[in-house]
């Protein structure tokens, strides 16, 4: 198990040195028709499906996804990316289907989970701990991977600076 936990820690080292090295630091300002690859590890070092995100990093397009939330099939989502660790608040108020709300640490950890947020619930949402980003995926899929606090979120692709 130990052995599990330092491999884990040095893969999760060497994805922050890649992320890191694909940040647009001088960037203020992107699209919201970014995407990246999200991938949760388990504490047993067991990988789930890796699904492809879209990713807001500024405020306008955070607001913009929060009113258009559209997630297209189980692999794909959208994450809600923050300049800094904060208690967000989120809802589904536009959204057509239910989704899964993952909350992720500045620590790459998942560190809580509301499911199958009903359609159109404008209800807002927190989880009373900080995070830094947010991710929203199809209704009922954490539960189907097995996802709990502790796990880990490998992100892949180049992101903007959130704002």
């Amino acid at each position: 198990m130990l052995r599990i936990l330092k491999t884990l820690r040095r893969r999760l080292a060497t994805a922050a040195a890649l992320c890191a090295m694909f940040l647009c630091v001088g960037c203020d300002e992107g699209p919201i028709s970014q995407y990246v690859d999200l991938t949760f590890v388990k504490e047993t070092g067991e990988r789930t499906a890796i699904f492809r995100v879209e990713v807001a990093n500024t405020p306008e397009t955070r607001a913009q996804a929060s009113d258009s939330r559209r997630i297209s099939g189980t692999d794909r989502g959208l994450l809600l990316w923050y300049p800094s660790p904060n208690e967000h608040l989120v809802s589904n108020r536009n959204g057509p289907q239910s989704v899964d709300i993952i909350f992720i640490g500045p620590n790459a950890r998942l560190v809580g989970i509301i499911e199958n947020v009903p359609a159109n619930d404008s209800t807002p949402r927190t989880i009373g701990a900080s995070s830094a980003s947010i991710v929203f995926l199809e209704g009922g899929v954490s539960k189907r991977l097995g996802l709990s606090q502790g796990n880990m979120v490998l992100i892949q692709g180049a992101m903007l600076k959130p704002t």
